[in-house]
């Protein structure tokens, strides 16, 4: 599997935040998570969907 540049950013970023997510206040860490999940959707959203071209390789 090819991964984006983007997504290996945010794999990073949140291997970082649960490396230090110990020292920080529970409301920090809820919003935190909130939103790498929040960029995380939206960045498989706008991706290009591999199953479309796959089906178009077999027609």
């Amino acid at each position: 599997m090819k991964h984006s540049k983007t997504e290996l950013i945010i794999f990073a970023i949140a291997m970082i935040f649960i490396f230090f997510s110990g020292r920080l206040e529970p409301n920090i860490r809820l919003i935190i998570t909130g939103l790498l999940f929040v960029v995380i959707l939206i960045n498989r959203g706008f991706s290009p969907k591999k199953g479309d071209k796959k089906e178009v390789k077999k027609e």
